[in-house]
């Protein structure tokens, strides 16, 4: 039905636009040396890859999926990122008691989170 050949087709064309942003940072941070200043997720992103002291090394295929991830994360409702957020809590226990320890400090313990509660902070 062609719809493998036309996400591959698609797939080059996001790849290939994705290769033109990181090139039009590195050209800005490589241009502008030592006044060079982080203003975007991108620029942070290619600053951490080129981090020798990183534990794990961030390739420029991570720093492009992590671009579209935000670019796409920005096309979806509200409701469909709370659902992988809660997705993505449920398989780490640990970071959800990790965020019911903030709520009771912040909060309190048996309390409904209100608006202006959690802009108090």
């Amino acid at each position: 039905q062609g719809y493998v050949k036309r996400m591959k087709a698609l797939a080059k064309k996001f790849d290939r636009f994705m290769e033109h942003v990181l090139d039009e940072h590195n050209a800005r941070r490589e241009k502008e040396k030592q006044n060079w200043m982080a203003k975007d997720m991108v620029d942070v992103l290619l600053e951490l890859a080129d981090d020798p002291t990183l534990e794990v090394k961030l390739e420029r295929i991570g720093v492009k999926a992590f671009s579209q991830d935000l670019i796409a994360g920005g096309t979806e409702s509200s409701a469909v990122t709370v659902e992988w957020a809660m997705s993505e809590l449920l398989k780490q226990p640990h970071i959800i008691a990790k965020a019911v320890e903030e709520l009771d400090a912040v909060i309190g313990k048996e309390r409904w989170v209100q608006e202006k509660r959690s802009e108090e902070r």
